[in-house]
Parts: C-alpha cells; structure tokens; sequence
C-alpha cells in the first residue's frame, strides 16, 4: 500500500501539498509485472491504519516525469510508483524504461521515452 497526494479543485497549494483533480487518471507502474496502467479515481480504494504483513523497509509514492522523444514531440508524461524511501532516482528510472512501457502519448502516438529524459522524485511516504 502507498499513500497518494491529496486531490483538490483549488490546484496545487502550499509547496505541492495538494495536487489539481484534473490531472486525474493518473498512470502507475507496477514493478512486479513491468506495466505501466492508467487508473481512474474510482479504482483507488483509501485505507487507514496498519497493513498486515509490511516489511522492515518503509515504501513512498514515487514520480517519474517522462518526455516522449519521438520525433520531437516533447510531451511531458507523470508515472506514479512505490518503492523504498530510500531508492536512488536513477534506479527507478532505469526500471521504467527497462520495462519498455507502453503509453499513449496526449500526441496520439504510442510514446517513446529514453533515460536521458526521465526524472524521479519521492513525493510522500513514511
């Protein structure tokens, strides 16, 4: 389980604190199966309190700002994931692009990222 950013019609406020409703469906990346997904808010089930079963190492929600590169298309792509709080960036890039993910582009072409032009950051997380 991984928290997600608040939602809020008033867009980002207070240093990211909250996050605009309309950048929603959002896409994650699930290292397991090395597929990217698109999920809308209806699919995403809130829970409080402990899970059973974690593990010793804490997880956050991590964000890898993608750049298509095809044919110079430019266009900026967010893929949401947890993994460790500790991670280093460039392995969550590393395992994105390893995964070959498919993405429609807001282009209308599949998109075609590279690792030079992705970047990672933990957004939230114990």
């Amino acid at each position: 389980m991984i928290p997600l950013p608040a939602q809020s019609a008033l867009g980002a406020i207070a240093a990211f604190q909250y996050y605009c409703a309309y950048i929603w469906p959002i896409r994650f990346f699930c290292q397991r199966f090395s597929v990217v997904r698109e999920v809308s808010p209806s699919t995403i089930h809130l829970a409080a309190g402990t899970t059973i079963g974690q593990t010793s190492r804490q997880r956050s929600l991590w964000q890898i700002d993608c750049e298509c590169c095809l044919e110079s298309c430019g266009k900026l792509h967010s893929i949401y994931t947890g993994y460790e709080r500790d991670a280093a960036p460039d392995l969550l890039c590393r395992l994105l692009i390893n995964s070959n993910p498919l993405v429609a582009c807001l282009g209308g072409h599949p998109a075609k990222f590279r690792r030079e032009h992705l970047s990672a950051f933990r957004l939230a997380g114990a």
